[in-house]
């Protein structure tokens, strides 16, 4: 990625801290099932970049219970 110039753009749920809705809960096991994967909240969302060098600039979303848009960059 180019500094100053790329942008990761990532479309999924962002779960909050508690009381998340249940669709976007349940989307757990499936991810957990065939990927081994897991939705995450913000903060796990960052850590998780920062690990790969990429730094999130905005989250972007309409309401808590739907998808949302993820905007990272690389890290200078």
């Amino acid at each position: 990625m180019k500094p100053g110039y790329s942008k990761l753009l990532i479309f999924d749920f962002i779960l909050p801290d508690t009381d998340a809705s249940l669709f976007p809960s349940l989307m757990d096991i499936p991810m957990l099932a065939v990927f081994s994967g897991m939705e995450r909240t913000k903060p796990q969302l960052k850590e998780l970049l920062a690990s790969v060098g990429l730094e999130i600039i905005k989250f972007w979303s309409v309401r808590e219970d739907a998808e949302g848009l993820i905007e990272a960059v690389k890290k200078a």
